[in-house]
């Protein structure tokens, strides 16, 4: 194929017959794969094509503050009087704690009855988080963590296989939900997709931006494989990539990596297959994408855009052919050990404007009530302050959902007293205080993920053992889908 297609190139043009014979090389299989191809001559068969779906559309989107967000300024304790929680959050915070005047209240009685207070506060840089909350479309989770089995003060460092306070493994083990490493090299969006695959679900699992790994990796030919979207949309493949426009590679690389026999190379049949695939998903994606527009002004910026392309990806659904769509999306820059109350406004001065468009965005396209957007971060931060008006490294954190099916109003989970008996008692620690406000979690990221699996259709036990291998040894009652969700009859479509 490569022999022919130079001669008949250079028959007219020496050099543009070399040029492509050297892209056919570098792209052949015989170049990236080892054994010996053994081509039928016939034309590869056409992926099949994406057919809208018939089942109801759902899609679960992970935002990761990365760096480690320090949430204790995000949702804050506001009773006074007999709890006196914003009293002792203000006390033991120093010159980190959110003054009143830089919080908005929101009411949390109709939470659990083991949240400790009737009323919280939010950073007032989130007033869209705000007004989602009143809406009902936003619920809070208090300390969430990665919690590998039940632990206690005494005895949490030899308990713990997760290496804590530390970046990269506190990440991966937010990405993977699997401490104990049941189902290696994976993570909790890609077995999560596998479930749905293994039920029939026509499933698409996105990253923005970057390689997502191990959040978005399944089992290896279980599901489709994650695709990595620039926040600047597709690129489309070049077919002509020289100065010679006349020269199309596209008919060439067909023939090249057409059908191979039985006793072909395996890795060869894999290369080439996957050549053609990318090539058509790459023109089906420019063209689902660059045909879509949307409705809500979104604000400028790197977070907006990644936005901008997971609400274009959503709207275009249909034209993809899927019913169960999994979003990773990272916004890093939280890792505050200095002047964190400066900078972390900034952040979220940022944040709020993209999730208050990409709500109002959703509602235009009529999927609020199927899409649920979870963040999560390495971990949460001390709360007491460094000498450099920061945070440091901590433990469990505060996090949110948001989503048209969402039960809102509500904060989950068990905001940790910081102080053993205030204001009684200045220096005993609370129950869950290791040092210097690093909590240990009451809830696992389990229980999130658990909730948010059988939102997605996942309902029986054996599937979330296989999407969640942790959650029942992992210390932490799991929350379940009536929990977060609304619509429980909704979801077993």
């Amino acid at each position: 194929a490569i022999e022919s297609a130079y001669k008949a190139e250079a028959a007219t043009n020496a050099t543009k017959g070399l040029l492509l014979a050297q892209q056919l090389i570098i792209s052949s299989a015989e170049f990236h794969s080892t054994g010996l191809v053994k081509r039928t001559l016939e034309k590869r068969s056409e992926p099949p094509s994406n057919a809208q779906s018939p089942r109801p559309y759902k899609a679960v989107i992970m935002l990761m503050f990365d760096g480690g967000m320090d949430s204790y300024n995000m949702l804050v304790p506001g009773c006074n009087g007999a709890s006196r929680s914003y009293d002792e959050y203000a006390f033991y915070r120093g010159e980190l704690a959110l003054q009143k005047d830089e919080i908005l209240p929101i009411d949390a009685s109709a939470s659990p009855s083991s949240t400790i207070c009737d009323t919280f506060g939010l950073h007032n840089s989130l007033k869209g988080v705000q007004e989602s909350y009143v809406a009902g479309d936003t619920v809070f989770f208090a300390n969430i963590g990665a919690l590998n089995r039940a632990v206690t003060k005494s005895n949490y460092l030899e308990e713990t296989r997760t290496q804590l306070f530390a970046h990269n493994q506190m990440q991966t083990e937010v990405k993977q939900v699997d401490p104990f490493l049941k189902s290696p090299g994976t993570g909790v969006l890609g077995r999560l997709t596998d479930a749905l695959t293994a039920l029939k679900f026509r499933t698409g699992p996105f990253s923005i931006e970057e390689n997502s790994a191990p959040t978005l990796s399944g089992q290896p030919g279980v599901s489709p494989p994650s695709v990595i979207v620039s926040r600047d949309g597709v690129t489309p493949f070049d077919e002509k990539p020289h100065k010679f426009d006349e020269l199309d590679v596209i008919p060439s690389l067909e023939e090249l990596h057409g059908a191979t026999g039985l006793h072909s190379s395996l890795f060869g049949e894999t290369w080439s297959s996957s050549v053609l695939t990318a090539i058509t998903q790459n023109k089906d994606m420019e063209h689902s994408l660059g045909s879509t527009t949307l409705s809500a002004d979104f604000p400028k910026g790197a977070l907006s855009e990644k936005f901008q392309i997971i609400s274009k990806l959503i709207k275009s659904q249909d034209q993809r052919g899927t019913d169960r769509d999994v979003f990773y999306a990272s916004y890093a820059g939280w890792d505050h050990h200095k002047d964190m109350k400066h900078y972390m406004r900034q952040k979220l001065d940022e944040l709020d404007p993209v999730l208050d468009a990409f709500r109002t965005e959703m509602k235009a396209q009529g999927k609020w009530d199927q899409v649920v957007l979870v963040t999560a971060s390495d971990f949460g931060r001390t709360l007491t302050p460094n000498s450099m008006k920061g945070s440091d490294h901590a433990w469990g954190g505060h996090y949110f959902a948001m989503g048209g099916s969402v039960k809102g109003k509500r904060i989950l989970g068990d905001y940790p007293k910081m102080l053993n008996d205030f204001p009684q008692d200045l220096f005993t620690l609370g129950p869950l205080n290791v040092d210097r406000g690093r909590m240990i979690p009451t809830h696992s990221n389990d229980a999130v993920w658990s909730a948010i699996a059988q939102w997605m259709g996942v309902a029986e036990e054996h599937m979330l053992d296989e999407v969640l291998p942790n959650r029942k040894d992992c210390g932490s009652p799991m929350f379940r889908e009536s929990d977060l969700f609304d619509t429980a009859e909704y979801i077993r479509t």
